[in-house]
């Protein structure tokens, strides 16, 4: 059956398949790293994301974004915003 398939397939010790998704895990490494460093609201608003910048206190959708209520909690809110 086809679900058996991908224990069938082996990628060849150094070759293209293999570098390549190293090349592409080293590339996000090194984004994630870079985004770290900067901070996530700095790197939307460097335009780290598909070349897209977005200021942090407006930007597209920006007139759909409603205050919060009192009892809202993001347990990832301050990591983000560091």
């Amino acid at each position: 059956a086809a679900r058996d398939l991908g224990g069938e397939i082996e990628f060849k010790e150094n070759g293209i398949i293999q570098k390549r998704a190293r090349e592409v895990l080293d590339r996000a490494l090194e984004m994630l790293k870079k985004i770290e460093k900067t901070g996530l609201v700095k790197a939307i608003e460097r335009g780290y994301f598909a070349d897209i910048k977005r200021p942090a206190n407006g930007g597209k959708g920006a007139d759909g974004v409603v205050e919060r209520s009192k009892q809202y909690v993001n347990p990832f809110e301050q990591h983000w915003m560091s």
